[in-house]
This record gives structure tokens, sequence and C-alpha cells, in this order.
């Protein structure tokens, strides 16, 4: 593994791509690759102030008393899930009944996506926004035959290439550079100013699944299209899994993402669910956010991207027009009415549920 600091002074873009919210947790992480931490105590910390905040560094989300209930609500839903081996480089004070919130939760997405496509049998995977790679850890562990391709933040890349380095020290860990000449790798990091540079490559230009969980929800609607048209119209790829907040009229910084009005129009659903239930324990810091989560097919057709709250709402009105549930309309009921009270499409839909 090279050095962490030399490495996040080699790809330091502007961060001009972040809202808000991630703009102020991004000198935290900072400071932290910058003092020279071993990878270890690099991952230790990003664990404890980011995956659960338990000292409150974000400071809505100290909540550390509530780590237990968390993982038994989860564990209790979810009895089918097998979990993964607790990573041994999380901190201690995020873990309790030899569980982490964050744990369960990557887990439990492993087990739904991995019913909608075989992992086994994927051979390429590009995920935006990775965190310290929680999720990738657990793709990994299920399939150890995938290319993971991960463009990031230079600060959340650092972590990850830190913490799946400790997983997987057999692994070909590469960050890439404009300057490098790359033949071969297992696990491709790409810090967002790279972006222009990796496609231009034509290192992997094709992938069997995209992946972005929450992360689209904490840019600017200019990064959210860009990235849009990269996974929909520049790459090829064939499925995506996409867990993030959608169609949320809450805070200032919500209203601007782009995320939660959009989804490209090449985007085929084959899975929708209004708010998973793994997001809904009431314990977990983000169960105040309103989610979708998608599991869709890319298709060769029609790429103009959707700019619009109709456009997006033409999408839920198609889960409900090709396999109505009383659950399906409900959950468009409550869409409708959290974006218009007044809408006079609301009378169709409730005319539909006392229907079916």
């Amino acid at each position: 593994m090279k050095d962490i600091k030399e490495l996040y002074l080699q790809i330091c873009g502007n961060g001009n791509e972040l809202s808000p919210t991630w703009a102020r947790n991004t000198p935290v992480i900072r400071q932290f690759i910058m003092s020279g931490l071993s990878p270890e105590a690099l991952v230790s910390v990003f664990t404890a102030k980011f995956d659960f905040s338990i000292d409150g560094v974000v400071p809505w989300k100290n909540c550390g008393d509530q780590i237990i209930p968390a993982v038994t609500w989860l564990s209790e839903h979810y009895p089918e899930v097998t979990y993964s081996s607790l990573s041994k480089y999380f901190n201690p004070i995020v873990v309790r009944n030899n569980l982490s919130v964050n744990h369960c939760q990557v887990n439990i997405m492993r087990y739904v996506l991995n019913n909608h496509i075989n992992l086994q049998q994927c051979n390429s995977i590009l995920e935006i926004g990775a965190g310290y790679g929680a999720f990738t850890r657990e793709l990994l562990l299920t399939n150890r035959n995938i290319k993971y391709v991960i463009i990031d933040l230079p600060e959340s890349l650092m972590c990850s290439y830190a913490y799946l380095n400790l997983e997987f020290p057999d692994k070909k860990h590469i960050v890439f550079d404009e300057s490098d000449f790359i033949k071969d790798f297992d696990v491709l990091y790409v810090p967002v100013k790279s972006i222009s540079k990796f496609v231009d490559s034509q290192l992997m230009p094709r992938f069997d699944l995209f992946i972005n969980t929450c992360s689209m929800g904490e840019m600017i609607n200019g990064s959210v299209k860009n990235y849009y048209n990269l996974v929909t119209n520049v790459l090829k790829i064939k499925y995506v899994y996409w867990l993030n907040r959608f169609l949320d009229n809450g805070t200032q910084t919500e209203k601007t993402n782009a995320c939660m009005v959009e989804i490209p129009k090449k985007w085929h659903i084959k899975h929708w669910e209004r708010i998973p239930l793994y997001m809904q324990c009431p314990y977990i810091i983000s169960y105040h956010a309103k989610y979708t989560e998608l599991f869709a097919e890319i298709k060769d057709e029609n790429d103009v991207l959707t700019s619009n709250i109709d456009d997006s709402l033409f999408y839920l009105w198609n889960v409900n027009r090709l396999n109505p549930t009383p659950q399906t309309v409900k959950d468009m009921i409550k869409a409708i009415e959290e974006i218009l009270p007044t809408a006079s499409e609301l009378v169709f839909y409730q005319n539909l549920l006392k229907n079916l």
C-alpha cells in the first residue's frame, strides 16, 4: 500500500461538486489524512466519526446509545440475511452485539441486490461515492473476481483505498492518476478530477452494474447531471442499483438536489421501493429522509435526461400502471401529497386504491 498522505496530495481536486452538507465534512477527513495516520487508524477514525458519528462530528448524528436497538431491529426484520464477519478495522465504539449499524445495512443491501442480479456472474462494477468502502467490501467478499472501479472525492477515496487494501491485501489496488499507464487492476480508485482521463483511457468501457447509495443526495445539481450522463450515455452499463433521497422537499440543500426529482429516461425500472424497509429503522439517523431504491436496466433508447418533477412522477406512475398493488398506490399518493397536496391526480389514485 502506498503512502496515504502522498497519494492524497497527488489526486486532490477543487471540491466544487460538493453540497454545503458534505462540504462541512471534507475538511475533517482531510485533517485526518494530512496528520499522517496509519491506514488502520484512519479507518478507525472514519468509522467512528462518519459511520454512526458517535462523537457527534455532525451534531444531529450524535446517537451512540441507539446502536443496540438499531442493530437489533435490523437483525429481527431480516432474519434471512447471513452476515459477513465484522471488520476488525472498525472502531470498537461503533460495534454492539458484534455488529455495527452500517455493517447490518450493507449486508442487507448485498442480500437485496443479489435477489435481482446474480453477483457471482457479475464481472465488473462501477460505484460512485463508496465512502470508506463498506458496501464494496461485501460485494468483493461475495465475488472475489469482480473488477471494481470507485469514483469519489479524494478524501473519501483515500479512506476506501486504506480500508480495502487492509481487507484485501492480495488484490491489486491502483489509484488512477493522469500520468499513470495502467495495464491491470482488481480495484481502481478514480478521483473526480480524473474522470475524463479515465473514460478516455478505455480501461473499463463496459460495466455489468452501477451503484450509488445516498451520495448523490450530497452533490450539487450540476454534478448529479454529469454523473447521470456518464452512467447513462458515456459508459456501457447494464444495470443500476440506486438508493437515494427522492422527491424530498425538506431542507434547502435537498430542494436543489437533482437526484431527488430526476431519473434518466433510459433507466427501465425492474424493481422500485419508495422507502426500503432497512431505511425505516426508527433508530437509524437517516430515518427522517425520504428514499427510493431502484434496480433498473439501461437500454439504448431515448437518451434525453428528465428535467422536472413531472418526468419523475411518470416513472412512479409507470410502476403502478404495470403492476398496481395497494402498497404501490399508497406510495404514489404519498409522493404526490408531499409535492402538491391539492393535485387533481390524487382523486384518481384514491379511487384506484379503493378498487384494488
